[in-house]
Parts: structure tokens; C-alpha cells; sequence
């Protein structure tokens, strides 16, 4: 995706945006849910933090009214990350928590691993918590090792 690749202009966020548009012109509700989460970290990244809060509320709205648990569980991601730029910590605490929660749940390994490393991301600004923040973040990147990838939360 173009915006985790750092490509963010006022391009990206029209065709992130019509992309959602188009979905509610037609009435299409299937994965209705994901083109909101890509456009909130769109609006995230360009720093439009009031837009990108309001956008994936609807996400993880619309991704629970349809029972699209995997969206849910990136929308929750999303959604962290956006509070955690808001300096709501306890929100993403608790959005992550129910993002690697729903990640297991479904057997979604790369979530699982992407949830823990962001977990440990957040639990590191929380006093008292560095230890727990560690342990997340090993098992997290050791999951990420485990598959070939690399996490994404460092470069959110």
C-alpha cells in the first residue's frame, strides 16, 4: 500500500477517499470497512489526526456490523496508532489488546506478530511497564522473524 510505503500527497488521500465515496454511491458494504482504514492511515500520515480519528471509528464500526473479524482486527491497529499520536495511550492499549485478541482468535499470525510488537510500542511509554513492553515486543518481532517479514509498527 502506497501509504505504508510513505507515498502520501493530496493524490493518494482523493483516491483513498473516492475509494469509499464509490463504495457508498453503489451501497457496497463488503470490505467497505478496509477502504476506511487505508484512507484514516492515509489521513494519519498527512497528519490530519480529527480526520483520521473520525474515519476509522467507521471503520471498526463498519467492520464489526458486517462480522469482518480480520478488518476489525487491522482497523483496531489503526485506530491505536491514531490514539497513540493523540497521546491516548490507554485507548491503544486497549485497541491493540482487542486486536490480538481477535488475531488469535483467527489464526492471523502476521496480525498477531504486527499487534505485539505495537503493544510493546506502547506499553514502553506507560511507567512501570518496560519489562512487559519487552516481552511483547520479543515475542512480536520473533513471530515476524518466524514468517519473513518485517513489522510495520516501527514505521508507523
Amino acid at each position: 500500500m502506497l501509504t505504508r510505503l510513505g507515498d502520501i500527497s493530496v493524490n493518494t488521500l482523493h483516491y483513498l477517499e473516492q475509494a469509499v465515496v464509490v463504495n457508498e454511491t453503489m451501497g457496497l458494504r463488503v470490505y467497505h470497512a478496509q477502504r476506511h482504514c487505508w484512507w484514516a492511515e492515509g489521513l494519519w500520515r498527512a497528519g490530519k489526526l480529527e480526520d483520521a480519528r473520525r474515519t476509522i471509528d467507521t471503520a471498526v464500526e463498519l467492520a464489526v456490523a458486517m462480522d469482518e473479524r480480520g478488518v476489525e482486527a487491522e482497523a483496531l491497529m489503526t485506530r491505536a496508532v491514531v490514539a497513540r499520536s493523540e497521546r491516548a495511550i490507554k485507548r491503544a492499549h486497549d485497541d491493540l489488546t482487542r486486536a490480538l485478541s481477535i488475531s488469535r482468535a483467527l489464526e492471523m499470525r502476521l496480525f498477531e506478530a504486527q499487534a505485539l510488537v505495537a503493544l510493546g510500542s506502547v506499553l514502553a511509554t506507560t511507567p512501570g511497564k518496560q519489562s512487559q513492553a519487552s516481552e511483547y515486543r520479543e515475542r512480536g518481532l520473533a513471530l515476524c522473524q518466524g514468517m519473513g517479514v518485517e513489522p510495520w509498527w516501527p514505521r508507523m
